[in-house]
C-alpha cells in the first residue's frame, strides 16, 4: 500500500483525487498541516479492520488479566523458557 502526504491545502484542491485513490486501494494519506503530520486518511474498511484488531487484543488482554488475578501466571524464567520452546525467543 502506498502512503501519500499532502499539505492541508493541497487537500482542500484534491480531496475528491485523493479520496478516489484510498476507496481504490491505491494509497492511504498523510495529511500535514505546516510540515507536520495531523491526519490520517484510510479506507472506512481499512478502519473497521483496525478496530476489529484493537477489540481483539482488548479482550485477550481483559481475559489473560482474569487469568492472571485468578493466580494463573508464569515467573520470567517461565516465560522466557516458553517463549524458546515456541521458538519466539532465542
Amino acid at each position: 500500500m502506498t502512503v501519500k502526504t499532502y499539505g492541508a491545502e493541497e487537500v482542500r484542491v484534491k480531496m475528491r483525487d485523493v479520496l478516489d485513490d484510498i476507496l481504490a486501494g491505491a494509497a492511504e494519506a498523510i495529511i500535514e498541516r505546516n510540515g507536520k503530520p495531523t491526519a490520517v486518511v484510510i479506507s472506512y474498511k481499512r478502519w473497521q479492520q483496525i478496530e476489529q484488531e484493537k477489540t481483539k487484543k482488548l479482550e485477550r488482554f481483559a481475559e489473560a488479566r482474569a487469568r492472571m488475578d485468578g493466580g494463573d501466571f508464569l515467573t520470567l524464567e517461565q516465560a522466557e523458557a516458553q517463549l524458546k520452546t515456541d521458538e519466539l525467543l532465542t
